[in-house]
C-alpha cells in the first residue's frame, strides 16, 4: 500500500525542480516531454540527449524558470521553460523570453523553443502567446512515479482554488490616488498601474525604466526607491566600484534585492493604510527620486 503524501502547498519552484529531476534521470520522460514541443518545428526524439539543466537562469532581460540544452542528432536545441501554477503572467513575459533566447542563438545552441508549463485551465492573454505548451495533467501521465503524480495533482488542485485578493479598501484608494498624482504632476514617469482591488500588503509601486532588464520600484514601507538590475544580486560590490563616482555625486547607494542589484535613493517611508493626503510633500520626493534614477540609467556601467 502506498503511503499518503500530505503537502501543505505546492510552489512553482517545486514543479521546476521536479521537471529538472525527471529530465536528468528518466529518458522515457525526456522523449515524451520533447515530442509535444512542435513549434516552430518538432524535435527529433530518436536520439535526444540532455546536456545541461539550469534552474532560475538569469540575465539582464529577466529570468527563465528552467533552461534545458538538448543534443538531438548533432543539433543543439535550447528549451526556455516558463512554469505557472496560478500566478498572473507579467506583461510581455513571452517577449522577454524571445529576447533572451535570441542572444544565445548559434553560439550556445542552433535552435530554441519557448515552452509554457501550466495546468490545463491556466489561461490569460499572455499565456496564449506561447507557441508550445505542456500541461501539468500531461506531465502527470508521463511521470510514472507516485511522488511526481501526487505533487502535480496537488498543484492542479491549487490552481483550481485560484488566488483571490482579500481587498483592503484603504490600500486600493491610496494606490488610485497615487497613480493620479503621478499622472497629474510627473507626466514623464511611466507608472505601472495595477487595476482592481488591492490587498493589504500591496504597498510597492513599479515604474518602467528606459533600459532592458531594469525597472524602478518604490518600496513605500521601507522608504526606498530602487532601480533594480536583474541578475546582479551577487555583484553589488562590482557594480558600486564601476559607478562609484556617479553614485557619490548623485547621493545614491547600491544594495542587494533578492537576485537583483538595487541602485537606491532613500525617501520618507509611507503607510498606504493612512490617508494619501498626508503624504503630498513626500510624494514629490518619491517622484523626484524616480526621475533622478531615470536620468542616470543610461550612464550606469554594467555588463548586459
Amino acid at each position: 500500500m502506498k503511503p499518503k503524501l500530505v503537502l501543505e502547498s505546492v510552489a512553482e519552484r517545486d514543479i521546476d525542480l521536479l521537471i529538472i529531476n525527471k529530465l536528468m534521470t528518466d529518458s522515457d520522460f525526456v522523449k515524451a516531454f520533447c515530442c509535444t514541443i512542435t513549434n516552430p518545428k518538432p524535435i527529433d526524439t530518436t536520439h535526444v540527449v540532455v546536456k545541461e539543466l539550469h534552474h532560475s537562469k538569469m540575465d539582464s532581460d529577466g529570468e527563465s524558470d528552467v533552461f534545458v540544452l538538448l543534443n538531438c542528432n548533432a543539433t543543439r536545441i535550447g528549451l526556455f521553460i516558463e512554469d505557472k501554477i496560478d500566478a498572473i503572467a507579467m506583461p510581455d513575459q513571452h517577449g522577454r523570453y524571445i529576447v533572451r533566447a535570441e542572444k544565445g542563438l548559434n553560439d550556445k545552441y542552433d535552435e530554441y523553443r519557448i515552452v509554457l508549463i501550466a495546468p490545463d485551465d491556466y489561461d490569460n492573454e499572455e499565456a496564449r502567446k506561447y507557441e508550445n505548451r505542456i500541461s501539468y495533467e500531461y506531465l502527470k501521465d508521463i511521470a510514472n512515479d507516485p511522488y511526481s503524480v501526487a505533487l502535480l495533482e496537488e498543484a492542479v488542485r491549487e490552481q483550481k482554488k485560484g488566488y483571490e485578493v482579500v481587498e483592503d479598501n484603504r490600500v486600493t484608494v491610496f494606490r488610485q490616488k497615487y497613480y493620479q498624482f503621478v499622472k497629474n504632476n510627473y507626466k514623464q514617469l511611466s507608472v505601472r498601474e495595477v487595476p482592481g482591488p488591492a490587498g493589504t500588503n500591496a504597498v510597492w509601486v513599479t515604474f518602467d525604466s528606459l533600459r532592458k532588464g531594469t525597472y524602478i520600484q518604490h518600496k513605500s514601507n521601507k522608504g526606498y526607491v530602487d532601480l533594480e538590475i536583474a541578475g546582479y544580486g551577487n555583484k553589488t560590490a562590482e557594480l558600486y566600484q564601476r559607478n562609484k563616482e556617479l553614485l557619490i555625486k548623485e547621493g545614491l547607494k547600491v544594495a542587494k534585492a533578492n537576485k537583483s542589484a538595487a541602485i537606491r535613493a532613500e525617501v520618507p517611508p509611507m503607510d498606504f493604510h493612512n490617508q494619501f493626503e498626508e503624504y503630498h510633500d513626500d510624494m514629490h520626493e518619491v517622484c523626484k527620486a524616480v526621475d533622478q534614477l531615470m536620468s542616470i540609467i543610461t550612464k550606469i556601467n554594467y555588463d548586459v
